[in-house]
Order: structure tokens, then C-alpha cells, then sequence
């Protein structure tokens, strides 16, 4: 990177540990000034077995750094974003992934990043109500099974998956 006229700093992160997550931030702030834009992009699966195979270790694993990557990268990022940043990704994630839903293209992608802005919203407003709050887990909890189900029959998602694996 540096050979080509850039700029770059390497933090060792375990995207599932809150202290790893936070100190990362503070390194990309102390370094350059700030933070511009968070991308989490962190993720992997298990090795394909039978679920009744698969440890509960590497179910927790693959949850840690798939999900809870995210929830951290947000929680410790979003604070140092500037304004018109953090408004413009999540208008444009509000924008962008009602529609990744609606085709079933890139379901889980899409699922999960109004999983991550619904939380986000959920706990920046000091002052949310009951209702509120309920909508809230209502959205959240039918996020979370998009991402966890995934698409169905009637997806792009699922046409790309039979035309490859074909």
C-alpha cells in the first residue's frame, strides 16, 4: 500500500471482542483524524456437516463474527462517523435493502443490515416510547429470521445458487 503512494496502519481485531473492536476505532481516529466510513465485512461459516454434527463452539463462532461483529463495529464507530456520513449510509441502506428483500438477491446481506440500523435506531432515541420499542423487536426479530432462514424458492438468491450448483 505504501509502495503505491497510500497510507495504512494493520490492528490484529478479533471483530467478535469488544475491546479488540474498540481499540481499532480508536487506532483509525488517533492515526488519521477520524473515521470516514465502516464497512463490516468480517464473516465465514462452519465446514458443512449435518447440523446435529455441528458443535455448538463453531455455531458460536460463526454468530460471534457474522453478527456480533457487526453490533460492535456500529456501537464503537457510529459515535465518531461524521453526521452527514452515518445519515447518508443508513438512508442508503434504508433505500437499498427493502429492495435486496423484496428480490431475494443477497438476502442475508440485506437482512442484516436493517437488522444492524433498526438496533441502532432503537437505541439512539433516548426517549423511545413502549410502542416504539415494540415495533422495534418486532422488526428486529423479523430481520433476524431473514438473515437466519435466508431466501426462499422465489429468489434471485436461490436461482443464482441452482444455476451454479447445477
Amino acid at each position: 500500500i505504501r509502495q503505491s503512494g497510500g497510507d495504512a496502519v494493520f490492528v490484529r481485531v478479533d471483530v467478535s471482542q469488544a475491546d479488540d473492536v474498540s481499540a481499532m476505532i480508536d487506532t483509525a481516529v488517533e492515526e488519521y483524524g477520524g473515521l470516514d466510513i465502516l464497512i463490516n465485512n468480517a464473516g465465514f461459516t462452519h465446514h458443512m456437516m449435518p447440523l446435529w454434527d455441528l458443535p455448538e463452539e463453531d455455531y458460536d463462532r460463526v454468530f460471534a463474527v457474522n453478527t456480533k461483529s457487526v453490533f460492535l463495529g456500529s456501537k464503537y464507530a457510529v459515535p465518531v462517523l461524521p453526521f452527514e456520513v452515518a445519515a447518508y449510509a443508513a438512508t442508503g441502506v434504508e433505500l437499498v435493502a427493502p429492495v435486496m428483500l423484496v428480490l431475494g438477491l443477497g438476502t442475508r446481506l440485506g437482512a442484516l443490515s436493517l437488522f444492524v440500523l433498526n438496533y441502532v435506531a432503537a437505541i439512539s432515541y433516548p426517549d423511545i416510547n413502549i410502542a416504539g420499542i415494540k415495533d422495534h423487536l418486532l422488526w428486529g426479530t423479523m430481520l433476524a429470521i431473514g438473515f437466519f432462514h435466508g431466501p426462499g424458492k422465489l429468489s434471485v438468491d436461490d436461482l443464482i445458487r441452482r444455476k451454479i450448483l447445477k
